[in-house]
């Protein structure tokens, strides 16, 4: 269900959910074409093209349905947010599991996401997405073959991924007290 909250804050949260919803959305074009580029230059198989564009069109089609809910069901919906998020990381983790160092270039979006739903949401959403986006990394080591071969690169990551959001968390934590305190 819906949350409640004053007019000014609900105006503000709206905006914020619906400007992810758009980066989102162009997200999702821009790696259909990169998708489409991989598979005109030979860079994927057959059976991975199908993955890739199946895949990508997939993301699209969800950004748009996310979208067009944000707009027509004005708003905070926990549970429309928690299911972005396992969408967002399981469509990365996805696409680096099956994409090895063509689909690298998509790690900083796990960091993005991650800070984004901190900053847009709070606390209690970056929680969330840094527990989904370390379960999804870590899955895309533990069952990767190409990432196994590579470890350092995973240790890495890994390491990214669960650091910058606990420091973001204590951030927030500190200005939320600062806050409290003036207020």
């Amino acid at each position: 269900c819906c949350v409640r909250m004053d007019e000014n804050s609900l105006k503000l949260q709206i905006k914020t959910e619906r400007e992810q919803g758009i980066v989102r959305l162009v997200t999702a074009v821009i790696f259909l074409i990169y998708s489409v580029y991989l598979y005109f230059h030979d860079r994927i198989s057959g059976s991975e093209n199908f993955i890739f564009i199946g895949s990508s069109l997939f993301f699209v089609v969800f950004s748009v349905f996310t979208l067009a809910h944000m707009t027509f069901y004005k708003g905070i919906y926990p549970l429309r947010r928690i299911s972005t998020i396992l969408h967002d990381y399981s469509g990365i983790c996805f696409f680096m599991y099956y994409g090895g160092d063509k689909t690298l270039i998509l790690y900083p979006l796990i960091l993005w996401a991650t800070v984004g739903y901190g900053v847009r949401f709070g606390p209690f959403y970056l929680v969330v997405a840094a527990i989904t986006a370390t379960f999804g990394v870590s899955m895309v080591f533990l069952f990767s073959d190409y990432w196994q071969s590579i470890p350092i690169v995973g240790a890495t990551l890994l390491m990214s991924t669960i650091m910058v959001p606990l420091y973001l968390y204590t951030l927030l934590r500190e200005r939320q007290q600062a806050t409290d305190a003036i207020i």
